[in-house]
């Protein structure tokens, strides 16, 4: 679903050619939604530039606001009027303006997530840049077995704008990377998973989370994300990374409130904002699963015996297929096993307040909170 989709049903009342004049059918119909986005100083004629482009038309000039608008298709001349009317009236929303941050937020970790960053005190936001691109960490959360990272990345000339795509059949965008900051040691990322929003072809803007595990990595020491643009959409290896030079420093501590949980065998688990999550050897794990490997039924418990059902939205294991070969990617990294440990989490979606629950149900197992 492209943005103009996402944004509703009003954009079928907009006229078809939209000039300067019309900014207030755009603000009456996207009064809330208006309020949520920007555009960099800076940034109006590139995005101009670029919608122009992908509509088959090149720039050679800045364009005026006075300029009559003609022969485009719909969505484009609602871009470029938007941009317009941007530059001389009002804060506008369409292709090519970023999101809030709060909002990039709220579109993955849910509409709480905002609220639950104020209550643990998380501000951690960052961003960094090149010629080619600029990028955005919103938010980074981490519950100690595992940190969430939500980023923006945005555009700024033409050959990282032509980079950018996530269509639903190939993504390319600036994949971070990671390294203890101190030493430059890599640090390993095997189980970690992506989402990337699918992106309009207008839109010089690319919003996507990484979720990181986090047991075999050091999480008192400051951590380095660069980035590093791999593979073009056709999966052939880029010769230069576009975004050279851009950097962060970040901290892997665990910044939100968590409960521990402990099962029968003594396995020790964390229900944090993020969801419920142990690493383990897998004969401890075994009971959790049924013959799909997987489970039917979970629930929260809380303080008064009621079970709270959660939507199944996120399960992940990821085990070694052996000892041997678990040895020789760890080896990588100067890391001395243990060589049988495996990541189990389940995702709820949303991010969520962990205080008024004292346990978890798995299927017909129950697991609850570690007491003294």
């Amino acid at each position: 679903m492209n943005k103009a989709e996402n944004m509703g049903t009003e954009f079928e009342n907009l006229p078809y050619m939209l000039t300067p004049d019309d900014s207030e059918i755009i603000n009456d119909a996207f009064p809330e939604k208006i309020k949520k986005f920007s555009v960099p100083a800076g940034s109006e004629d590139r995005i101009l530039r670029s919608v122009m482009r992908k509509a088959g038309y090149e720039m050679n000039e800045p364009i005026n606001n006075k300029r009559t608008i003609k022969k485009l298709s719909r969505p484009v001349i609602f871009a470029v009027a938007a941009a317009v009317i941007l530059t001389a009236a009002i804060s506008a929303a369409a292709y090519g303006l970023r999101k809030s941050k709060e909002e990039n937020i709220e579109d993955y970790l849910g509409t709480e997530a905002v609220r639950i960053l104020a209550d643990n005190n998380i501000d951690n936001a960052q961003s960094a840049e090149n010629p080619h691109f600029r990028i955005y960490l919103d938010t980074l959360i981490s519950d100690g077995n595992y940190a969430e990272m939500v980023f923006a990345c945005e555009a700024l000339d033409d050959e990282a704008d032509q980079y950018l795509v996530n269509d639903g059949y190939s993504w390319c965008f600036p994949e971070p990377v990671f390294c203890y900051a101190d030493t430059g040691d890599p640090i390993p990322t095997s189980g970690s998973q992506m989402q990337a929003r699918l992106m309009n072809d207008d839109d010089p803007y690319m919003y996507y989370t990484y979720k990181l595990p986090l047991y075999f990595i050091d999480k008192t020491r400051e951590i380095k994300i660069s980035f590093d643009t791999i593979y073009d959409k056709e999966f052939n290896e880029m010769d230069h990374n576009l975004a050279d030079d851009t950097e962060m420093t970040v901290n892997f501590s665990p910044n939100v409130k968590r409960k521990i949980f402990v099962d029968e065998n003594g396995t020790e688990f964390v229900l944090s904002p993020l969801g419920f999550s142990t690493f383990a050897p897998m004969d401890k794990l075994e009971y959790l699963l049924n013959e799909k490997r997987t489970y039917e039924y979970v629930a929260l418990i809380g303080s008064d015996g009621t079970e709270y059902p959660k939507d199944r939205l996120g399960f992940g294991l990821c085990f070694p297929s052996s000892p041997e070969l678990e040895k020789e990617y760890l080896d990588q990294f100067g890391i001395n096993g243990p060589y049988d440990i495996g990541q189990y989490q389940i995702s709820f979606g949303d991010l969520f307040d962990v205080e008024n629950y004292i346990g978890i149900k798995i299927d017909d197992n129950y697991i609850m909170e570690k007491t003294e």
